[in-house]
């Protein structure tokens, strides 16, 4: 693929414009050095330096990436992928209110690299990253011929995901935001029926991942509009196209729920999702939903190429507008996401960088555009749009670079991810409010101290950082730590109660008996059960491991 956007006639939506030649002065020419110098600036300069930028970017956050630990949310899933494994089943056997399509993720990771695998989790999640960046080049260089604008725009996303803990990497949701932007860009890249295909399948598995990514539709039926009909031809294009776009994505969808449906757990699915749409999870009201709405609440980049796009807008005609439109509508779209959601979480801000990515994208090939041939004036300003947008703030994935008392140096994690072994210091992406050291010595003791068959219940509420999963093993809890501390339901926390009262054989159960001193009532009854039926074994920190006593041993229920 060559580098630089060359003539611009190359692109049919770009023929309305006079072609140039940015190569330079041929031999003899008396062409002005203004003629020339800004295009061979931009596409032998910038572009080479925007990706050699994009190219640094990953390279010193892969590594580090590979070895961080997962987050709670992570382990949820890995736990209902590994209990549908043994034989029992998510929604019944374990309490979610999650789509099933993160589960279907782990499950096959899980058979296909072993259980508790966190590097081929992350290989997978920083594959998606780069798969992405592939994209919105592809879609950029379909615009105006020139790498140019993709490169800006991945770098906007880069710069954003490379700076993550683990509370905002690797979520799902950045997997149906890529689904979603995925089908987004593919109806960008051309008109074949190939391409809509694709992007019916990739919605259809967006929905079965999440279900807020409907507020892609409108853009996604303004791509297809201007992907099935040409300006002035008939609208019955368009809605031929969306009929048949919306039938695949319907059945891609059906297809995703069908292993729910066939272990016969749809009921069970259904009843845990009530719980998302009710008090005291469901915080969301009209007062909330304008909260969320405020700028404030926003990602900067999302807000500030919204409103270039709008500046330069009486500068768009023709074909270019209906991509306008397309982009726009995604923004805009985006902008909803955490308003709809039950609650407000960090992480709602993946989807709409990512719009926001296509966003910088699309502004760039307007600037291109701007008065046909690039003039020193478009040069400062893609290299201030470069600057703003990817390459504003020093990431933290810069902080492996100079390795310290914060974290481990690269060559430490290439090391780490070889030889299999627990990161030796405190991760990048480790979020949690117990220390590192104490979360790997738990680990490593629990590792050491169980085997494959011993039950292990996690009720370390406010430890934000997988140790089941991780292990791996097998988790005791119908509904897990997790879910106790979000959910604030009673019937949840009498589940767990009944649980460890009946359980049998080897067990461990993790706590730290001095949190949720706010909460002790709701949780009085399942800690005098701990206290009753497991010994204290042994504790690192705060974080204690007590074991199930024999029969013998057990007290009488009081």
């Amino acid at each position: 693929m060559e580098i630089g956007y060359g003539d611009m006639t190359s692109t049919p939506t770009l023929s309305h414009f006079a072609a140039t030649d940015d190569r330079g002065p041929e031999l003899g020419s008396v062409d002005p050095l203004e003629d020339w110098l800004p295009g061979a600036l931009l596409r032998w300069v910038l572009t080479p330096m925007v990706a050699l930028w994009c190219v640094f970017l990953v390279l010193t956050w892969l590594p580090s990436y590979l070895t961080w630990p997962w987050q709670n949310d992570s382990e949820h899933f890995a736990m209902l992928a590994q209990l549908w494994d043994s034989g029992k089943l998510p929604y019944r056997d374990m309490f979610s209110t999650q789509f099933p399509g993160e589960i279907y993720i782990h499950y096959l990771l899980g058979k296909a690299f072993g259980w508790g695998n966190t590097a081929a989790y992350y290989a997978f999640d920083a594959a998606l990253v780069i798969a992405f960046g592939f994209l919105l080049i592809a879609w950029g260089r379909r615009q105006i011929g020139s790498l140019l604008p993709g490169l800006i725009g991945f770098s906007t996303f880069l710069l954003f995901y490379v700076s993550q803990n683990t509370m905002v990497a690797g979520e799902r949701e950045w997997h149906a935001a890529f689904l979603a932007m995925c089908s987004l860009l593919l109806l960008g890249l051309g008109s074949g029926q190939t391409l809509r295909t694709l992007s019916a399948v990739a919605f259809g598995l967006a929905l079965v991942v999440r279900p807020q990514v409907f507020l892609f539709l409108p853009a996604l039926l303004l791509a297809l509009d201007g992907s099935a009909r040409g300006v002035g031809e008939p609208w019955r294009r368009t809605l031929v196209a969306f009929l048949g776009w919306g039938a695949v994505a319907g059945v891609v969808t059906a297809v995703g729920f069908l292993p729910v449906v066939w272990a016969g757990v749809l009921g069970d699915f259904l009843s845990c999702v009530k719980e998302l749409v009710q008090p005291p999870y469901n915080s969301t009201s009209p007062g909330q939903v304008v909260i969320r709405m405020l700028p404030q609440k926003h990602p900067i980049v999302l807000l500030a190429a919204t409103a270039l796009i709008v500046l330069l807008w009486d500068r768009t005609g023709g074909e270019p507008r209906r991509k306008a439109w397309v982009v726009f509508a995604a923004l805009v779209g985006v902008s909803f996401y955490a308003a709809i959601s039950p609650t407000r979480v960090v992480y709602y801000a993946i989807p709409q960088v990512a719009a926001a990515s296509l966003g910088v994208t699309y502004l760039v090939t307007q600037v291109l555009r701007y008065g046909g041939r690039p003039t020193r004036l478009t040069v400062a300003a893609i290299v201030l749009s470069f600057l703003f947008f990817g390459a504003s703030t020093k990431p933290l994935s810069f902080k492996a670079l100079r390795p310290g008392t914060e974290t481990y140096g690269l060559m430490t994690a290439v090391h780490v991810l070889r030889a299999g072994d627990l990161a030796p210091s405190t991760p990048l992406g480790y979020f949690s409010p117990y220390p590192w050291t104490d979360h790997r010595a738990l680990m490593e003791y629990l590792q050491g101290h169980t085997t494959p068959q011993t039950l292990v219940a996690n009720l370390l509420v406010e430890h934000t950082s997988a140790v089941t999963s991780e292990i791996p093993r097998l988790t005791a809890l119908p509904v897990d730590s997790n879910c106790l501390g979000m959910y604030r339901i009673p019937s949840l926390v009498a589940r767990d109660t009944a649980a460890l009262e009946t359980t049998t054989g080897e067990c461990v159960v993790l706590w730290d008996p001095t949190c949720l001193l706010g909460r002790s009532t709701e949780f009085s009854r399942l800690f005098e059960t701990v206290r009753r039926l497991f010994q204290f074994e042994t504790r690192f920190g705060s974080l204690e491991v007590w074991r199930r006593r024999p029969e013998r041993d057990q007290p009488g229920p009081h």
